[in-house]
């Protein structure tokens, strides 16, 4: 037998993605991912003797 065909979409539902299930919204998503690379980027330049001790004047020093 030959499946039965899906129901047809609605003209108003014709240009919408479905939702996503986890609740999150997308700004958290999108916030940490630029976060994330942010924290990775100084982690590199530390790592590879840019530091961050030039910019910042050494009191008492």
């Amino acid at each position: 037998m030959s499946e039965p065909a899906p129901p047809p979409v609605a003209p108003s539902d014709a240009g919408k993605r479905p939702r996503r299930e986890s609740g999150i919204p997308r700004w958290v998503i999108v916030g940490g991912i630029v976060a994330a690379v942010v924290v990775v980027a100084i982690v590199v330049v530390h790592l590879a003797g840019g530091g961050l001790g030039g910019h910042f004047p050494m009191v008492g020093h």
